[in-house]
Protein backbone atom coordinates (compact mmCIF):
# COMPACT_ATOMS: atom_id res chain seq x y z
CA UNK A 1 0.00 0.00 0.00
CA UNK A 2 1.32 3.39 -0.90
CA UNK A 3 1.84 6.13 1.67
CA UNK A 4 2.84 9.69 0.82
CA UNK A 5 3.50 12.23 3.56
CA UNK A 6 4.62 15.82 3.16
CA UNK A 7 3.77 17.87 6.24
CA UNK A 8 4.86 20.89 8.24
CA UNK A 9 3.92 21.66 11.86
CA UNK A 10 5.27 24.37 14.15
CA UNK A 11 5.15 23.88 17.91
CA UNK A 12 5.90 26.55 20.50
CA UNK A 13 6.47 25.91 24.19
CA UNK A 14 8.01 28.13 26.87
CA UNK A 15 9.51 30.53 24.35
CA UNK A 16 11.11 27.78 22.28
CA UNK A 17 9.89 26.60 18.91
CA UNK A 18 10.25 23.45 16.86
CA UNK A 19 9.21 23.06 13.25
CA UNK A 20 8.60 19.55 12.02
CA UNK A 21 9.03 19.10 8.29
CA UNK A 22 8.59 15.55 7.03
CA UNK A 23 8.39 14.27 3.50
CA UNK A 24 8.53 10.62 2.51
CA UNK A 25 6.73 8.05 0.42
CA UNK A 26 6.73 4.28 0.24
CA UNK A 27 4.92 1.49 -1.55
CA UNK A 28 6.01 -1.12 1.01
CA UNK A 29 3.55 -2.96 3.24
CA UNK A 30 5.26 -1.68 6.42
CA UNK A 31 6.94 1.65 7.10
CA UNK A 32 9.23 2.22 10.06
CA UNK A 33 10.12 5.64 11.42
CA UNK A 34 13.28 5.79 13.47
CA UNK A 35 15.52 8.51 14.83
CA UNK A 36 16.73 10.11 18.03
CA UNK A 37 14.45 11.23 20.82
CA UNK A 38 12.72 14.49 19.98
CA UNK A 39 13.12 14.17 16.21
CA UNK A 40 9.36 14.14 15.51
CA UNK A 41 8.55 10.45 15.02
CA UNK A 42 5.54 10.48 17.32
CA UNK A 43 4.25 13.78 15.95
CA UNK A 44 4.50 12.38 12.41
CA UNK A 45 2.57 9.21 13.33
CA UNK A 46 -0.06 11.27 15.17
CA UNK A 47 -0.51 13.43 12.07
CA UNK A 48 -0.96 10.36 9.86
CA UNK A 49 -3.48 8.89 12.31
CA UNK A 50 -5.37 12.19 12.51
CA UNK A 51 -4.60 12.89 16.17
CA UNK A 52 -2.50 15.97 15.32
CA UNK A 53 -3.30 18.46 12.54
CA UNK A 54 -0.34 19.66 10.48
CA UNK A 55 -0.13 23.36 9.63
CA UNK A 56 0.32 22.51 5.98
CA UNK A 57 0.97 19.63 3.63
CA UNK A 58 -0.62 16.45 2.37
CA UNK A 59 -1.08 12.87 3.65
CA UNK A 60 -2.19 10.10 1.29
CA UNK A 61 -2.60 6.44 2.28
CA UNK A 62 -3.51 4.07 -0.52
CA UNK A 63 -5.78 6.03 -2.79
CA UNK A 64 -7.29 8.10 0.05
CA UNK A 65 -6.31 11.68 0.74
CA UNK A 66 -6.44 11.96 4.53
CA UNK A 67 -5.12 15.51 4.81
CA UNK A 68 -4.53 18.27 2.29
CA UNK A 69 -4.16 21.83 3.53
CA UNK A 70 -4.57 23.38 0.08
CA UNK A 71 -7.85 21.55 -0.64
CA UNK A 72 -9.06 21.92 2.97
CA UNK A 73 -9.27 18.13 3.52
CA UNK A 74 -8.84 16.74 7.03
CA UNK A 75 -10.52 13.36 7.51
CA UNK A 76 -11.28 12.82 11.24
CA UNK A 77 -9.19 10.17 13.01
CA UNK A 78 -12.23 7.93 13.53
CA UNK A 79 -12.76 7.72 9.75
CA UNK A 80 -9.13 7.17 8.69
CA UNK A 81 -8.92 3.43 9.45
CA UNK A 82 -5.35 3.87 10.71
CA UNK A 83 -4.11 1.75 13.61
CA UNK A 84 -1.72 3.28 16.11
CA UNK A 85 -0.06 1.51 19.06
CA UNK A 86 1.16 3.96 21.68
CA UNK A 87 4.64 3.48 23.10
CA UNK A 88 3.30 4.06 26.63
CA UNK A 89 0.14 1.99 26.69
CA UNK A 90 -1.08 2.80 30.23
CA UNK A 91 -4.05 5.03 29.47
CA UNK A 92 -5.44 5.33 32.98
CA UNK A 93 -3.73 5.55 36.34
CA UNK A 94 -5.54 3.41 38.85
CA UNK A 95 -5.15 4.44 42.46
CA UNK A 96 -5.91 1.99 45.21
CA UNK A 97 -6.88 2.77 48.80
CA UNK A 98 -3.89 3.88 50.78
CA UNK A 99 -1.73 4.32 47.70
Amino acid sequence: MEIRVSIRKKLVSRGRSFTLERSFSSEEKFVILFGPSGSGKTLTVKAIAGLEKPDSGRIVVGNRVLFDSEDNINIPARHRDIGYVFQDYALFIRKTKGG
